[in-house]
């Protein structure tokens, strides 16, 4: 792909400069277009090995202004699919998809983006992701008002009959469990901490490390029984509690996919509510 037409079929130019230092200085932390093409100065003896030459300012700058936002969207869409061909399958013993869904609230300068109301003074965007746990790719992706909760969201997915999905705190929504239930999706989500919890009998069997309960329960505002599995973290002796609708998972098989899903989450600020 070191070729890419333009969108109005006139000529053909060669991007590939342009396409190798975004993701280096998004990598990075650059931050203006001045302090990406001082960093390849920096390093212009390595540059050949990327096949990218010298780059002004300027035509970093041109380039950028230029170009349609459909130009980036085609590229990603083809990217995702040469991936997706040969991502692997999730580490888990059970059948179906596995989904891990977060979001995140991006600031953003609400002068130079006046459509992006957040705060006061302050302009943001939400990035809603739902990765699929089999090679960790964006299955859906939405970015809506910095305001919007990601509930909303979530609650517009199509997700497919017999399929597992992890979220945080967040995308707490009773309606919403019912919902997945009467589909027959499994979810598995933490507890908060002002949940109405009516306590049932626990589940006979050796518990696995780490586990220090597991029994059925009931929430106010969801319809069928759930199961509540209570975990201590031995990295930080941080105890979790694990709500689910999977009744017949191993202790472990759930731990471990809402452990995979807090590790490969998108969010960055702290945008899941406690």
């Amino acid at each position: 792909m070191n070729r890419i037409p333009r969108f109005d079929n006139k000529a053909i130019i060669i991007r590939c400069d342009f396409l190798i230092s975004t993701p280096n200085s998004r990598q990075k932390g650059r931050k203006s277009l001045r302090d990406v093409t001082e960093n390849l100065k920096v390093q212009e003896k390595r540059l050949y090995h990327l096949g990218m030459k010298k780059t002004s300012k300027a035509t970093l700058a041109r380039v950028n202004a230029k170009q349609p936002v459909s130009l980036y969207q085609a590229l990603f869409n083809r990217l995702l699919q040469r991936c997706q061909l040969v991502a692997p399958k999730h580490k888990f013993s059970f059948n179906g998809k596995l989904y891990l869904l977060d979001a995140t609230t991006i600031n953003l300068c609400l002068s130079a983006f006046p459509w992006a109301e957040f705060r006061q003074k302050k302009g943001g965007i939400k990035l809603n992701v739902g990765l699929d746990a089999g090679g960790y790719l964006p299955a859906f992706m939405d970015m809506t008002k910095g305001k919007d909760h990601e509930i909303k969201w979530a609650r517009t997915l199509n997700l497919p009959k017999g399929s597992f999905v992890c979220y945080d705190r967040g995308f707490t929504d009773y309606q919403w469990y019912n919902k997945l239930a009467s589909q027959s999706i499994f979810f598995v989500a933490r507890l908060k901490k002002n949940a109405e919890v009516e306590y049932l009998l626990k589940r006979p069997g050796r518990k696995s490390s780490g586990v220090s309960n597991d029994q059925s329960i009931r929430l106010k505002g969801v319809e069928k029984e759930l199961r509540l599995v209570a975990y201590t973290a031995p990295e930080t002796d941080i105890k979790y509690q694990f709500v689910t609708n999977a009744h017949h998972l191993k202790r472990k098989k759930s731990l471990t996919s809402t452990r995979s899903g807090g590790r490969s989450s998108c969010s960055s600020s702290g945008s899941s509510k406690t």
